[in-house]
Parts: C-alpha cells; structure tokens; sequence
C-alpha cells in the first residue's frame, strides 16, 4: 500500500500527436518529491534529445526505479481510430485538445488512486496552458499544483521521463506495424495489387509524419477506393483525406446536418467512423 504521508509529483507528455499514422500515446511519471532532481542525474531529459537507445535503456531505469526510488511510470494508447471516431463525429463534440486534456486527467486521477498523495503536477502543454490548467483543475483533486507550460519536458525531470516512456511505447507500436500482422491479411493483398507483385515485402510506414516521402507512399500502396485505409491511419487527418481523393476514394455524403431529422438519421451520421470500421471487418471476414 502506497504512503499518503509522502508527496509525490507527476509528470505528463505526449507522442505522436502530429503522425497520420499510428497511436498517439500519454505518458505519465510519478516519483516523491525528494527524488525529482534524481531523475535528471540518471539522465531523463527531452525525449526528442534522446535517440532509440538512450531512451529504451532509461525506461528500464525507470522500471529499476520503482523498487528503490518510488517511481512509477504508465503510458495511454490513443488509438487511430479512437481519434477518428471523436475527430469525424456529427455532431462534432471533441477536438485534439480536448481528447488530450481528458487523458492526462485521466492519467493524473490514476496515480491518485494508487494511493499516492500527489502534490504538483508538471505538464507539457497541448494548447493554451491557462484554458488546460483549467480544464484539468475541474476534473482531479483541488489540493495538486498545476504547472502547465510549453517545454516543460526539457525542464522538469519528471515531464522528461513521461516523454520518454511515451515516446518509446509509440515506438513501439510503429514497428509492430511494420512487421507486417498488425496491418492484416486483406490490406496486404491489397498492397500487392497496388504494387503489381506477389510479396509486397516489409510495410514501411515510414515516420507516420505527414512530410515524410515513406509515409506518403504507404498511404497510397495501403489504400482501398471504398474502405479508406488500414485501421492504423487516421481517417480524421487532412493528409489521408488527401491521399483518399488523390486515389479518387469514395466520398460518401450523409446529407447537410441540419436536414437530417429523418428516423434514425442522426445516429447514422453520428457513428460515421463506427460503419466503416465494421464495413471493414466484414471485408476480411469474406477474404480470409
């Protein structure tokens, strides 16, 4: 049972926000108090000032911190289709922002259920710092300080090894995509078709950036006119919307809002991204 009698600080960051490909994922890091400093002697720091390596060998560190320091660290996986299905929403109730400030409460109200008596919070910034500060002060306990800023992982020891767990787990989950199972049987047979060959060979996602000449490319070899992209694009992006259109994609148009008053017209609309997920399922129920 975790000590109430010892405060801790958390720490909060993200990865993957900006990628059309892939989850974005919240990290979060918790250690007493009278170790935060200790954090930055064992080497936690900005984790995009980190390469692969260094950061995986720090997340182990964090792992050993746990026995003799306290420290705790977990990761939330933001799913692609979770933002598209919030992103693509009618009507549209939630932004990136708005997703990210509920993970990090989330995250936060996690650590305190653990038992811990968390008293300051050091967060990355995802929009403005006072409307997130404020957000986050309606939804965790009123006694934790809130420091919300941008760069904070690369002043706050804590916030860098959220960075870097985040990071590394997104990682992570990258090139589980690019070992090709991930992708699935249907999607690449559909990249065979496109590349004119039998054995596609490695999927290559590339960054997941929207930039990066790979990505790009794996957005036009993994693409099918009706059913988009695989479940590890973000349907929600401007860059797959314009891949879908450059692979003249079928744009499926569900009436003006305002006219949809129709039995049952609202809930069609509203769970848009929901029927081209189980549209998409029950392709590769029949090829496979």
């Amino acid at each position: 049972m975790a000590d109430d009698s010892v405060n801790y600080v958390v720490g909060i960051d993200e990865a993957g926000r900006g990628p059309v490909i892939g989850p974005m994922v919240y990290g979060i890091c918790w250690c007493p108090e009278e170790h935060h400093q200790y954090l930055r002697e064992v080497g936690m720091n900005d984790s995009k000032q980190l390469d692969h390596a260094k950061r995986s060998e720090l997340v182990k560190k964090l792992s050993e911190l746990e026995e003799t320091h306290g420290v705790g660290f977990k990761v939330t996986h933001l799913t692609p289709e979770f933002l598209s299905e919030k992103m693509l929403a009618i009507p549209r109730t939630a932004n990136l922002n708005s997703v990210s400030h509920e993970a990090a409460a989330s995250l936060i109200n996690h650590v305190v259920s653990l038992g811990h008596h968390v008293t300051h919070a050091y967060i990355d910034t995802v929009g403005d710092p006072g409307r997130y500060a404020e957000f986050l002060r309606q939804r965790i306990p009123q006694h934790i300080k809130l420091t919300v800023e941008p760069k904070a992982d690369g002043t706050y020891p804590v916030t860098a090894a959220a960075s870097i767990a985040a990071k590394t787990s997104r990682d992570s989950a990258v090139e589980e995509l690019c070992e090709g199972e991930a992708i699935g049987p249907d999607w690449v047979a559909k990249a065979s078709e496109s590349m004119g060959t039998a054995d596609p060979g490695p999927v290559v996602t590339g960054s997941g950036y929207p930039g990066d000449p790979k990505t790009k490319a794996f957005l036009r070899t993994y693409h099918d006119r009706v059913f988009g992209f695989p479940p590890c694009v973000r349907f929600s992006w401007k860059t797959a919307e314009r891949v879908h259109g450059e692979m003249h994609g079928v744009v499926f148009d569900f009436g003006d809002e305002d006219d949809a008053t129709g039995p049952g017209m609202g809930a069609i609309m509203q769970n848009r991204p929901l029927l081209f997920r189980r549209k998409r399922v029950n392709r590769l129920k029949r090829v496979t």
